[in-house]
């Protein structure tokens, strides 16, 4: 897999380029023709003719997020127990041809393009090539700029899966406020459908006269899909939305989904967790933003405003506008594709935990029951061990979160918290991450309150409770007891030349999974914050840390403060057996008579990494041998 080339996408009868003639590659095409039969169903002409007219670079925009969706699908990232980076993410290149060719052709676009992409889907990387030539017929004789639908004044944007946070949006702003509601939906199954087609029935009965529905169906065709994680669905959602919003000249959409989902802390780290979703990410909203904007020519918002509630949270605001009685048709569940014959929800996937936990946090558990579950685990045996483990995972996670004060949330959190913290809205950074630090809060409080209501419900002391329920996980605490599966966390230390910063941080990329595993912590100058004394910082995490990389080249053995203070320090150490010293060799330098030199370097070989034809390669044996070092000391 590490070898593995990148997975090339043929759209919109594209040509093979020459310098990718020897790959492997995947045709992907929604429109009929003699020569081949569309393996995809792409409702893009229909949606145009209810809009009159949509501009060549947003029907553009529609279809490569259609095949970026589709592509998703069909790639598979491996096994649930392939969780190392290099075995589950991918690396797809599509080639697409255009209408509006020299947009989509210049390189600040596709970086904003493989940006968003990648960090949404965790995927290595994203890469296109565009070619001219595209064309599709207009829809109708009014397919033309001369039709545009008139500027809608009070109106709303906003994105509607079925699912219970968009759900509640749209009944608070129905009932808050006076706006025209534009709601755009994607149509992937049959389950979905008939899911959003009842709850727009109900809204309509009770909200006359207040909403406009629009549906977007892009689905496989004839082909089975191989992946269903589909982390590159907000991709295409909110493109339909933004094409919605410049054909009603709206400058914004709205996305509702509850901040802990959006967020997504990784919870006691499993073999899933590891590639947990950023769909509704902060960051993946952001980039999202800049990338619409660009193709707008002015600002384009996509709000989120309910960034700051948990799912209890949107329970209440159900029951407060007196529509309780939606609640069972809105679905949550991941897992609709699979058959759960009557029931609407698995009762297993993470989005069923959260719903059940918010349901009793709420006290609207009455309401949400009524056999809508495949798996009741409150009561009935749990069979299924990623299920138990995910409701462990859930239970330890609230229950960190309730004992860390700010001070310790920060210093848990911090990795996650670097890639959050520029894009959620704050004054400055102490308030961003105690506006966090209280959402966590909150919901951990909200768990337990569930939990305690419960155990009074359903736990009979005239009964014994089954072996492999919830109720007996929660009675025999193993949410208190230390996974076997899951090490220590070990601290390590980046000794750099800020010269070799570039080539850190690409060795940090490599090492996230590790992080994200919470096997390690990592730790450089960089994350020293304002107003502290930088040299004492380095000693502490230097006489801390379990493991301390040299990062050598030139630059690092020239640097008196490196050679002669960190590096000399971390040998102490080595030499004592308080850490383990490992010389990672960035750049051709003469280093084997250092003290250091009769150390065990990596990459292998100790063959500098811009020596290697592929850097990535470089660093992914780096990665792997630090891994190997990590598990070690885990064993001792």
């Amino acid at each position: 897999m590490r070898n593995a080339p990148p997975r090339i996408v043929l759209c919109n009868g594209a040509d093979l380029p020459q310098q990718l003639a020897q790959s492997e590659h995947l045709v992907l095409e929604y429109r009929e023709s003699p020569a081949s039969s569309p393996n995809i169903k792409l409702a893009l002409p229909d949606f145009v003719h209810d809009l009159f007219h949509l501009p060549d670079r947003i029907l553009d925009l529609l279809e490569i997020s259609a095949y970026v969706f589709c592509a998703d699908r069909l790639a598979s990232r491996g096994r649930k127990d392939n969780v190392e980076y290099h075995s589950w993410s991918r690396l797809l290149h599509f080639v697409i041809k255009v209408r509006d060719f020299d947009f989509w052709d210049t390189h600040d676009v596709k970086e904003k393009l493989k940006e968003a992409l990648a960090f949404m889907s965790g995927d290595r990387a994203y890469h296109f090539t565009f070619q001219p030539g595209h064309s599709t017929p207009p829809v109708s004789l009014f397919d033309t700029e001369r039709f545009q639908i008139e500027p809608q004044q009070d109106t709303r944007v906003i994105l509607f899966s079925g699912g219970l946070d968009s759900l509640a949006g749209i009944i608070e702003c129905l009932e808050n406020s006076s706006d025209q509601l534009c709601l755009i939906s994607h149509r992937s199954g049959q389950g979905t459908a008939r899911t959003q087609n009842q709850l727009i029935r109900a809204l309509h009965e009770c909200y006359p006269n207040r909403i406009k529905y629009y549906k977007f169906s892009c689905k496989l065709r004839g082909i089975r899909a191989r992946e269903e994680t589909q982390r590159t669905r907000a991709f295409l959602y909110t493109s339909i939305a933004y094409a919605l919003s410049y054909a009603l000249s709206q400058g914004e959409i709205f996305v509702y989904e509850n901040g802990i989902t959006s967020i997504n802390f990784p919870k006691q780290e499993n073999q899933i967790n590891a590639r947990a979703s950023r769909t509704t990410h902060p960051k993946t909203i952001i980039l999202l933003e800049k990338l619409f904007s660009d193709i707008n020519q002015s600002e384009i918002k996509i709000n989120t405003p309910f960034l700051w509630k948990t799912k209890a949270d949107i329970f209440h605001i159900l029951d407060g506008a007196g529509r309780r009685d939606f609640i069972t048709s809105a679905v949550s569940c991941s897992q609709t594709f699979q058959h759960l014959g009557q029931a609407t929800h698995c009762g297993g996937c993470s989005q069923c935990i959260d719903r059940r936990f918010a349901a009793y946090a709420s006290e609207l558990d009455d309401v949400d029951e009524g056999g809508i579950y495949t798996l009741d685990f409150i009561q009935r045996e749990i069979e299924n061990s990623d299920v138990r483990n995910a409701l462990i995972d859930y239970v330890r996670q609230a229950k960190e979160f309730t004992s860390l004060n700010l001070q310790d949330f920060y210093n848990r959190m911090f990795t996650e918290l670097a890639s959050l913290i520029d894009y959620v809205p704050g004054a400055d950074e102490p308030e961003k991450i105690e506006k966090i630090w209280k959402l966590c809060h909150r919901y951990s409080e909200q768990v337990w309150y569930a939990i305690r209501r419960m155990r009074e419900i359903h736990d009979d002391p005239y009964h014994p409770l089954p072996e492999k329920s919830f109720l007996k996980i929660i009675a025999n605490r193993e949410y208190l007891m230390r996974p076997e599966s899951q090490p220590d966390v070990i601290q390590l230390f980046y000794s750099y030349s800020h010269e070799d910063e570039e080539l850190r941080e690409q060795l940090e990329k490599h090492l996230a999974i590790l992080k994200w595993q919470g096997v390690i912590t990592d730790w450089h100058d960089r994350k020293i914050g304002a107003g502290r004394e930088w040299e004492g910082e380095i000693d502490e995490h230097l006489n801390a840390a379990h493991v301390i990389l040299l990062l050598i080249s030139s630059d690092f053995v020239a640097s008196a403060y490196c050679y002669d203070v960190e590096m000399r320090r971390a040998m102490e150490r080595h030499n004592a057996g308080d850490a383990r010293v490992i010389p990672v060799i960035l750049r051709p330098v003469d280093w084997e008579r250092a003290p250091f030199g009769r150390l065990q370097a990596l990459p292998t070989d100790a063959k500098p990494v811009t020596r290697w034809e592929d850097q990535d390669e470089a660093f992914m044996d780096i990665a792997r041998g630090i891994r190997e070092v990590v598990e070690e000391l885990n064993q001792i």
